[in-house]
């Protein structure tokens, strides 16, 4: 009689810029025996560093995260071939970050306070290739493919380069162009050459139309918005 074959092991990588959030998913995750965890990132950059190196089963990316979002990350971990699936766990529920997401190839939303079980199957399930949301997010996209208009024209996002959409997040975040060439080691007439070349590409030129898009697409959220409105000199 033969023995019946164990299923593989899942390898997983965690993104989350907090280490308490990733101490909980291992602890919840730590009486499975198929899944392991081979890698932590705190941001966007990290994970598409990890990605590459490590080359993961499925990846657990927040969304909303220093220096690079969750987003960006997947536009670009989506690229680098089919083997690595990405599953969005997050706290946010807001129609644009499921539908971006997804657009940009995760396959599946699942948010924070996921039963541990739940969790489990939605990593078996984008692992074997198939795709889980729960049921908020199912929600939503059903509403969102039932929308006659589809995608809002005249938001050419995607055409934004990685570094064009980091001086954007940064800009309709309240920060001066100053302190954004300084955060990215650049110069302030490269910021402005930036800042020019989103307007161009988005077709809006004001602070508060390039806010509207940010917000739209998932780039920030209410609470990133500065109290006073900012400057766009």
């Amino acid at each position: 009689m033969s023995k019946k074959r164990s299923p593989a092991t899942i390898t997983l990588l965690l993104v989350d810029d907090h280490p308490i959030v990733r101490e909980g998913i291992k602890y919840s995750l730590s009486t499975n025996r198929r899944i392991r965890v081979i890698g932590e990132a705190s941001n966007g950059r990290e994970a598409i560093t990890l990605a590459k190196k490590l080359q993961p089963d499925v990846i657990l990316m927040d969304i909303q995260m220093p220096e690079m979002s969750g987003l960006e990350a997947t536009k670009h971990i989506t690229k680098l071939g089919p083997k690595t699936k990405i599953l969005a766990l997050t706290t946010h529920d807001n129609r644009e970050y499921i539908v971006n997401i997804t657009k940009l190839g995760a396959k599946g939303y699942v948010f924070k306070d996921t039963p541990p079980s739940e969790l489990v199957k939605a990593i078996e399930t984008v692992c074997s290739g198939g795709v889980h949301y729960s049921p908020r997010a199912s929600q939503v996209l059903l509403e969102e493919l039932m929308r006659p208009e589809g995608r809002h024209p005249g938001d050419p996002v995607s055409d934004l380069t990685t570094r064009e959409m980091e001086v954007l997040r940064l800009l309709v975040s309240g920060v001066p162009a100053k302190e954004i060439a300084k955060r990215l080691t650049v110069s302030l007439r490269t910021i402005h050459a930036h800042k020019e070349h989103i307007a161009r590409k988005l077709g809006v030129g004001n602070i508060a139309g390039l806010t509207r898009i940010a917000l739209r697409e998932g780039i920030i959220t209410m609470d990133d918005l500065p109290r006073g409105r900012p400057s766009i000199s």
